[in-house]
């Protein structure tokens, strides 16, 4: 059952990034969201000549997490994946900044 379904899924992107590369002329920028795991694999074939902007300086406000995000908006996550590591807040917010 789940082969089945990623299997649909991968056919969905596909045919989406395909559909994109057909108007590629026409886009000027595309934000995409939820990608960077599957940017070295064959899904992005027909869409490949991504740049992944990830990890840019340039771009950390509107890409990733911030410190604040991290430490507010998560804390209940960091809470209980530090717990479950048996590490500190601190040093797994490090680990995770680095």
């Amino acid at each position: 059952m789940h082969i089945e379904l990623a299997k649909n899924n991968l056919n969905v992107l596909k045919n989406f990034y395909q559909a994109l590369k057909g108007i590629d002329k026409d886009l000027k920028f595309l934000f995409m969201t939820g990608i960077s795991k599957f940017a070295k694999t064959s899904i992005f074939s027909d869409l490949n000549h991504l740049d992944d902007i990830t990890i840019h300086p340039r771009y950390s406000k509107i890409c990733g997490y911030s410190q604040d995000d991290l430490e507010n908006r998560f804390d209940d996550y960091i809470g209980e994946i530090s717990e479950y590591n048996e590490i500190s807040r601190e040093n797994l917010l490090l680990a995770i900044k680095e």
